[in-house]
């Protein structure tokens, strides 16, 4: 707990920065890579032949991602914001 508040005192005696945005900043731009090529591979998925059933449940699939992917934007839009 020391060791928390030490650093906490010194950041702020040079102010620097939150570093916990950067983090989630980074965070955020590697899962908008990962659920692009996931977006991709389902819609390659998708071109090739397939039942009905699968094809309705990778659909299901791709509308997830695009909501993940829209949600994450306007996260990653906010935090760059901020900054």
């Amino acid at each position: 707990m020391k060791v928390k508040k030490l650093v906490k005192n010194i950041s702020e005696l040079l102010s620097l920065d939150d570093f916990s945005d950067r983090k989630k900043r980074k965070a955020l731009k590697k899962l908008l890579k990962k659920l692009k090529k996931r977006e991709e591979s389902m819609k390659s998925k998708l071109k090739s032949k397939l039942s009905e059933k699968e094809k309705l449940e990778i659909k299901d699939e791709l509308t997830l991602i695009k909501y993940h992917l829209k949600k994450s934007k306007k996260i990653l839009a906010k935090l760059e914001k901020e900054d």
